[in-house]
């Protein structure tokens, strides 16, 4: 053979070894990184539940709404320096933030309701081209109907999780409605099941609520642009206050009613009425913890065990 082309062949296969063995370590790598970031990603979200979980048993009790009003007024004449937190979690959004399926289930004419043609909008949105969907015809709102058939035997539920072992009739329905409760995105980010809210909780938790939600609610989509926009930039103010709050100076920090009115005017600026929709305070932290893996950017969901009234 010319020396020249045994040389080459000997440094082309020298080189395939090479990136063979290279591709291997970075495979390994990769896997390696994978299972340590589930490994802290499992070690953080059971701390985030053994905190929520103390917190819930020192609070003895879940507050009422007027409880809650009170705790804000509280806030607002004893709290209004450095030693003020706002007092909320981006991992433990407010229940209300997302679509509680309790409230729609115990309409006493469903279809009547706004929430169920804006549920069956995020069905269609978060599922329209996966085939599970397309297989069933409106299978938006027969899910919903059949739902609202349980409403009885659902009172005791906790978690919208539970809803997954009713006893459809309808054995297609109830597979294509799990896949959505666990598939991808999981319906179980975007629904609760809130048997315990009242007054502005059951009204949609401006601040927390997905943007996938929000876009539904308003549905206008230059208002609602303007809208996330403008909660983009208060949730900026917000969380630099928080993350500063003991350095600044004591007339910079502000409370939840501050934040609360400049929501509230911008909304009605926006169009009047619109802020009324909503619930426009900060809320108080939900059940659901929601901890996403920094490698592979799955959110987690842990279930907070809030004594049952």
């Amino acid at each position: 053979m010319n020396p020249l082309m045994l040389t080459i062949t000997f440094l082309t296969v020298m080189a395939l070894l090479t990136s063979s063995e290279a591709m291997r370590n970075v495979d390994e790598g990769i896997k390696d990184s994978a299972y340590k970031s589930h490994l802290l990603l499992a070690e953080e979200c059971e701390k985030l539940v053994a905190l929520s979980e103390f917190e819930e048993l020192q609070e003895g009790k879940v507050v009422s709404e007027k409880d809650h009003e009170r705790a804000e007024i509280k806030e607002v004449v004893n709290y209004t320096g450095k030693s003020a937190p706002l007092n909320f979690d981006h991992g433990r959004p407010p229940n209300n933030s997302r679509i509680n399926l309790f409230l729609l289930m115990c309409e006493i004419d469903p279809k009547q309701s706004p929430l169920y043609e804006q549920t069956a909008h995020l069905l269609r949105n978060l599922y329209g081209t996966a085939p599970f969907f397309q297989e069933i015809p409106n299978v938006e709102y027969l899910l919903l109907d059949t739902l609202v058939q349980y409403k009885e035997e659902s009172k005791k539920f906790f978690f919208a999780d539970e809803l997954g072992a009713l006893p459809f009739k309808d054995k297609q329905l109830q597979k294509c409605f799990l896949k959505m409760l666990k598939g991808s995105p999981p319906l179980l980010h975007y629904i609760t099941f809130d048997t315990h809210c009242n007054g502005n909780q059951k009204k949609l938790n401006f601040m927390f609520a997905p943007a996938e939600i929000l876009a539904i609610a308003i549905p206008d989509f230059a208002t609602y642009q303007k809208a996330l926009r403008f909660r983009n930039e208060l949730w900026k103010k917000i969380d630099t206050q928080e993350q500063n709050r003991l350095a600044l100076p004591k007339d910079e920090v502000k409370n939840r009613s501050y934040y609360k009115a400049e929501l509230t005017n911008f909304l009605e600026g926006l169009e009047p009425g619109l802020s009324k929709k909503f619930d426009v305070s900060l809320g108080k932290k939900g059940n659901v913890i929601f901890v996403q893996d920094p490698v592979s950017r799955i959110v987690k969901r842990e279930r907070i065990m809030k004594k049952r009234l």
